[in-house]
């Protein structure tokens, strides 16, 4: 809806005085700002007479306008349709990311898995071979009378500490890789339990927002996938077992 420049003049000389809705609409897409800035001073004053006899802090007036204050002098968070339509989405999104996390939880600990059984025999193998190197390098001190602290050592003592080295590292590395196969396993099943519960969440929220007699707002096929998941497996439990 394009506004007229002789609209404009009129507003700007105070000739008129009031500014219909889709014109305000108008003017905040032009001026690139949200329309509500154009109705409360955000920014250019503590207090403002939003309504007649009624003063209050803009962003309080801001946040009544926006539906999430019931009256901007009660500070009670109203659940009306804007408050369920946008929980709703933060719920989605929420469960959305949780579900993307997943994913790439689950390609990470299959990879891990996978090489699961190899770094357990690596760790099993450095620890033995340690354990040889350990004492073959006891045994060269024990014969030559040597210590860890004297100077250079012989050859065959000195390859038997770099051994010794070797497989220490080597053993710890392992250890550590299977540490992190562990924490994945248990940071995916944490996983689970967030989805589960941001699951069970959006599907009381869809309740109450259908029983309201208001538009059920669409799901995003990831999101749905797991709510249908959830409403068969319900449907399998309350299933009666066959005689």
């Amino acid at each position: 809806m394009p506004i007229k420049r002789s609209v404009l003049a009129n507003l700007e000389s105070g000739r008129r005085t009031t500014v219909s809705v889709s014109e305000v609409l108008v003017l905040a897409a032009a001026l690139e700002i949200p329309p509500v800035l154009l109705l409360f001073p955000v920014g250019y004053s503590e207090t403002h007479e939003a309504l007649p006899g009624k003063s209050m802090q803009p962003m309080d007036a801001v946040d009544w306008f926006g539906g999430r204050l019931e009256t901007p002098w009660s500070g009670r968070v109203t659940q009306n349709a804007m408050w369920h339509y946008r929980k709703h989405r933060t719920t989605t999104r929420r469960l959305r990311d949780k579900l993307l996390q997943r994913e790439e939880a689950r390609k990470e600990l299959a990879v891990m898995e996978y090489e699961q059984e190899m770094v357990a025999r690596r760790m099993d193998e450095a620890t033995a071979a340690l354990e040889a190197a350990r004492a073959e390098y006891m045994e060269y001190l024990t014969v030559t009378g040597l210590t860890p602290d004297s100077g250079e050592l012989p050859p065959e003592v000195a390859a038997a500490r770099e051994r010794m080295e070797i497989f220490t590292q080597e053993a710890m590395d392992a250890r550590r890789m299977l540490a992190t196969i562990k924490y994945s396993k248990s940071h995916l099943r944490s996983l689970d339990e967030q989805i589960e519960t941001l699951s069970s969440e959006l599907e009381k929220l869809r309740i109450d927002i259908r029983d309201r007699g208001w538009i059920l707002p669409q799901l995003s096929d990831d999101v749905y996938g797991v709510l249908e998941a959830r409403r068969l497996a319900r449907a399998d439990e309350a299933e009666p077992e066959l005689p």
